[in-house]
C-alpha cells in the first residue's frame, strides 16, 4: 500500500510492489497513475476506500500478482533500453 497526498511523490513501496510482484494499493493521483498505469488499485484516503481496496487485493491476489509480473518485465525492458541509450552516448 502506497498512500500519499503529494502529487510530486512516488513512495518506494510502490516500486517494491512491482519488484516483488505483489498487488499495489495506491493514492488516486495523476503522477502515480502515470508511473503505475496497470494493475494498481487506486483509492482516495478514506477508510472505507482502503477497506474495499484491501478486500479486492486479497481476493484477486493471484491475478494482480501475475499482472504485476508483466508490468515488471515491461519496466525492466524499458530501463534496459534507456541504459543502452545512455551507454551509446558515451561510447
Amino acid at each position: 500500500m502506497d498512500l500519499t497526498r503529494d502529487e510530486k511523490s512516488i513512495v518506494t513501496s510502490a516500486y517494491k510492489a512491482v519488484v516483488l510482484e505483489q498487488p499495489l494499493i495506491s493514492s488516486n493521483l495523476i503522477s502515480l497513475r502515470r508511473a503505475f498505469n496497470k494493475v494498481t488499485i487506486y483509492i482516495n484516503s478514506a477508510s472505507g476506500d482502503i477497506r474495499k481496496a484491501i478486500i479486492v487485493a486479497v481476493t484477486k491476489k493471484e491475478e494482480l500478482s501475475i499482472e504485476m509480473y508483466h508490468l515488471k518485465i515491461e519496466r525492466m525492458k524499458a530501463w534496459k533500453e534507456k541504459i543502452s541509450n545512455i551507454y551509446y552516448l558515451f561510447y
